[in-house]
């Protein structure tokens, strides 16, 4: 009778990070990434704003700028926000007095 084989854990480990690696590697590459567009291509920068246009309060983006750069768009609406912000804070009382919080929360 043989004696049985020990598996070598260092080289199994090594081994492992290797095709991990490779596989990586090979995905990252042949992933299909959006082509930027080229000079060519690049639609015309609009001039600056004049004075009378600087006060309006809407931003025109050409929709291909907006696809390049994979930003997608939704419509603007009222919400709570003071309700989904959390603040932590601390309360620090003297020795032997007393501190007292009041949290104002409104809804649930």
């Amino acid at each position: 009778d043989k004696p049985a084989r020990q598996l070598n854990w260092p080289a199994a480990a090594g081994l492992a990070a290797i095709a991990a690696a490779l596989g990586f590697g090979a995905a990252h590459w042949t992933a299909s990434r959006p082509v930027p567009a080229t000079a060519t291509e690049a639609p015309i920068v609009a001039p600056a704003p004049t004075k009378a246009a600087a006060s309006t309060t809407e931003i025109a983006i050409p929709a291909e700028y907006l696809q390049v750069a994979n930003i997608a768009i939704e419509a603007v609406a009222s919400g709570g926000l003071d309700a989904e912000i959390l603040a932590t804070g601390t309360v620090s009382a003297l020795p032997n007095n007393e501190a007292a919080i009041l949290a104002r929360a409104s809804g649930n």
